[in-house]
């Protein structure tokens, strides 16, 4: 019996193997056909996946060449060169070549893409330039008009004081250095050029009165004032009571004046001054 039973298994199991191998079989048979399925499944799953990355790739590329060539317009607009230089304004010292060759020097990045208040400041730079004006006149020139400092007095050995009381410091040849030093000197500190500016003012109506030529105003170790005329008579005025001073610089001037030949007069006296004369030195009024 029990031999029976495992002849029937074992009848069982190679009919499951037979129909496992004609199974495979079967599948075998249709590998081409599976092949071609696969391929067709890869082909269009890459096509997609291509289709995706390269057009994103793409526009990348096309963006990129886009804004290569509109910063190759841009760069042709901006790297025009400036053909034209105008300068105008009243001016005496300036050097306008040594000006211009600046302005070209400062516009390297082109006529639209260099800064003009870069420009502008290169050339305050100057000594001789008070203010500047700088503007595009398209399509290739530039328009500068300029104010230089007027000198109204000498500042030490080799300052000038300008008109508005701007100290400058221009280069000056032999020939200038004589052109300027028939100019007022003024011998103080140079944060005190504004006072004595102050000072000037008002004493100069009171000297023009009186037929005066002013030449230097110097300041003394306290800070006070003598002021020396083209004639080389000195005054002292000190550095308090100024106003009380120079009213009585008016008042006793022609009084003095009429006695003899003024040096040298001191006002830094309570009730009166102390007048020198040419001769007669020590007088007291």
């Amino acid at each position: 019996m029990a031999r029976k039973n495992k002849m029937a298994t074992s009848r069982k199991k190679k009919r499951s193997n037979n129909r496992f191998v004609e199974f495979f079989s079967a599948l075998l048979g249709f590998w081409p056909v599976w092949s071609v399925l696969l391929l067709v499944i890869v082909s269009v799953s890459g096509y997609q996946y291509f289709q995706q990355h390269s057009g994103a790739e793409l526009k990348k590329i096309v963006s990129a060449e886009k804004a290569q060539n509109r910063n190759k317009r841009n760069n042709k607009k901006s790297a025009i060169d400036v053909k034209q230089i105008r300068i105008s304004g009243h001016f005496n010292y300036v050097d306008i070549q040594q000006l211009k060759t600046q302005v070209i020097k400062s516009m390297q990045n082109g006529y639209l893409s260099s800064d003009l208040e870069t420009v502008r400041e290169k050339i305050v730079a100057f000594p001789w330039i008070n203010t500047v004006s700088i503007k595009r006149i398209p399509p290739e020139a530039i328009e500068i008009n300029i104010s230089e400092h007027v000198p109204m007095m000498r500042w030490q050995k080799k300052g000038l004081v300008s008109d508005r009381g701007v100290l400058f410091f221009p280069p000056l040849t032999d020939k200038k250095q004589r052109v300027f030093s028939s100019l007022p000197l003024l011998k103080v500190k140079k944060t005190h050029i504004l006072v004595a500016l102050n000072f000037l003012e008002q004493l100069m109506p009171r000297i023009q009165q009186i037929n005066l030529s002013f030449k230097q105003l110097e300041e003394d170790v306290l800070g006070g004032w003598k002021v020396t005329f083209a004639e080389g008579q000195q005054v002292i005025f000190g550095r308090n009571k100024l106003t009380d001073r120079l009213s009585m610089f008016s008042k006793i001037w022609p009084v003095a004046k009429g006695k003899g030949r003024i040096e040298r007069m001191d006002l830094r006296y309570t009730n009166g001054a102390a007048v020198a004369f040419v001769k007669n030195k020590g007088q007291q009024l």
